[in-house]
């Protein structure tokens, strides 16, 4: 639940600063109207797809998908062993 709520308020944020842009012309009719129907859009959106992606490609990594939570963050570790 936790999770949940702080994905909210960080989309939340993000709606709110990049509404200030369009809002603050003054020139677009309905600004609130309109920032709000694409972020509500968009935000209900993009985690749908990325949740249906991650399954999507969990049938086709599942079997080595170990080696690849591992992978990136042992190269980064490699990297900033061998360069401090």
């Amino acid at each position: 639940m936790l999770e949940v709520i702080v994905l909210a308020v960080a989309l939340s944020k993000d709606a709110f600063a990049v509404s200030i842009g369009p809002g603050s012309k003054g020139n677009i009719p309905r600004p609130d109207l309109k920032a709000g129907i694409y972020f509500g859009l968009f935000h209900a959106l993009m985690p749908l797809i990325g949740y249906l992606g991650g399954k999507g490609m969990l049938v086709r990594v599942e079997s080595y998908a170990r080696r690849i939570a591992f992978g990136p963050p042992a190269m980064i570790g490699a990297t900033t062993f061998a360069f401090s």
